[in-house]
């Protein structure tokens, strides 16, 4: 059992999720599970408890008292039992005896829990050897163009942002602006990268960034994850670890300071240019097609006008009277 220390077994697996994606979640089986932190709004006291599914702890703090209680943090783990009871031990000294699983926490305290669970939960499976092998190099989203081809097994892995349901697609690929060409003709919103990190050994790289986030995964199989602002900083931090490796000259891409890189308000996704070549493509047809409508009933009405014109000037032919 933990005391006051500042890390967690890395063998939980612990995985921080947004707590607006609780009712999408999956249910889970024992010993898996989800750790919720709750928030009582009159007492500022925590709650911590673990359940198969958060939305059965929401359901049962809202039936006792509507909008009184607000989910504060999911902790998804291997083990949610024993995390649960490594926080309570934790955090005994503040343990509300009259309240089971309810303890006096303050915001500190809530900052401090956020990183010793990110201690206890990042980088699992990949030591240093791995980073050294891969020889991770980091450029911000919006420099793909940039960004040369790559013969496997070097590449890129790569972090892509559906605009409109802010999920996150964790995949690699040789040539990014190719492969973002291809996901924006086939995506539902706009999409964009978030992060691209070049590695010599791209699948390894992808294949641990899916088991390291396994539990934020939209549903099984799926690359589609619900990642928030610390597990996405977790994914660019991975560039900067210690590496002494170095890749050959054809499979390095030029390495260039945050100052060269174009500024993010800068950046129109893909799908937004495509779209209005293709709204301006269709006017102009639509244009030409009006003009030439146009033309062809002027010409229908020259020519009535002619022939009527013809008629009215043309005289008029008599008969010859034969006499006897």
């Amino acid at each position: 059992m933990l005391e006051r220390q500042n890390t967690l077994p890395k063998l939980w697996n612990i995985s921080n999720i947004p707590i607006t994606r609780y009712k999408r979640l999956p249910y889970l089986r024992q010993p898996e599970g989800y750790v919720c932190i709750f928030q009582d709004l009159h007492s500022r006291n925590y709650f911590i408890g673990n359940s198969d599914h958060p939305k059965y702890l929401v359901s049962r703090w809202e039936r006792r008292a509507p909008n009184r209680y607000k989910l504060v943090r999911i902790l998804r783990a291997n083990n949610a039992v024993e995390l649960k009871k490594s926080l309570h031990q934790r955090y005994k000294e503040k343990w509300i005896r009259q309240h089971q699983g309810w303890f006096r926490l303050d915001s500190a305290e809530l900052r401090e829990l956020d990183g010793f669970i990110a201690k206890g939960s990042k980088l699992i499976g990949a030591d240093a050897k791995q980073l050294e092998r891969w020889n991770l190099r980091y450029f911000a989203g919006d420099f793909y163009k940039h960004l040369p081809k790559l013969k496997l097994p070097a590449g890129y892995v790569y972090v892509l942002r559906d605009v409109y349901t802010e999920d996150y697609k964790v995949g690699y690929t040789n040539h990014p602006i190719v492969r973002i060409k291809y996901l924006d003709e086939r995506a539902s919103g706009e999409v964009e990268y978030v992060h691209i990190l070049q590695s010599d050994h791209v699948r390894e790289t992808e294949t641990f960034l899916h088991k390291r986030f396994h539990a934020n995964r939209i549903r099984p199989g799926s690359e589609w994850f619900q990642l928030d602002n610390s597990q996405l900083q977790e994914i660019r931090q991975l560039a900067r670890q210690p590496s002494t490796a170095h890749s050959s000259a054809e499979h390095r891409a030029p390495q260039v300071s945050q100052d060269t890189q174009p500024a993010r308000s800068q950046f129109v996704p893909t799908r937004q240019r495509s779209r209005t070549a293709r709204i301006l493509v269709l006017l102009l047809a639509i244009g030409v097609i009006m003009i030439a409508g146009v033309l062809v009933y002027m010409q229908y009405s020259m020519n009535d006008s002619k022939l009527a014109l013809e008629a009215i000037d043309r005289p008029a032919q008599s008969t010859p009277i034969v006499s006897q």
